[in-house]
């Protein structure tokens, strides 16, 4: 059975620039062709090897990610084993969207 699905991709970066920012958080939504949730994942994205990584954010982006908690919770996520390098989120999100595709959930 084949069912027709979309999948919402939500990404968190450091900025606009993919020359010089990085990504630090990532989740997926898959849902049915009525908008009715399939599947949900999210993963952090340690990007402590990465040396763009380490330059300083953009105070706007730096103001909303502090707000919104997510620098927080990005900074717990890697203290405590949460957060993953970014070929390890690669390969773990392919592998969620292999899977329900493989169950025929979408």
């Amino acid at each position: 059975m084949t069912t027709e699905a979309m999948l919402w991709i939500d990404i968190e970066t450091t900025g606009l620039d993919p020359d010089k920012e990085v990504i630090w958080e990532i989740g997926l939504l898959f849902t049915d062709f009525y908008l009715r949730p399939v599947g949900r994942t999210h993963r952090f994205v340690d990007n402590v090897g990465n040396p763009i990584a380490h330059q300083s954010l953009d105070p706007i982006v730096s103001e909303m990610h502090n707000t919104s908690g997510l620098a927080v919770a990005l900074r717990n996520a890697i203290e405590n084993g949460g957060a993953f390098s970014p070929t390890v989120v690669d390969m773990e999100l392919t592998q969620w969207v292999e899977s329900l595709m493989a169950l025929n959930k979408i």
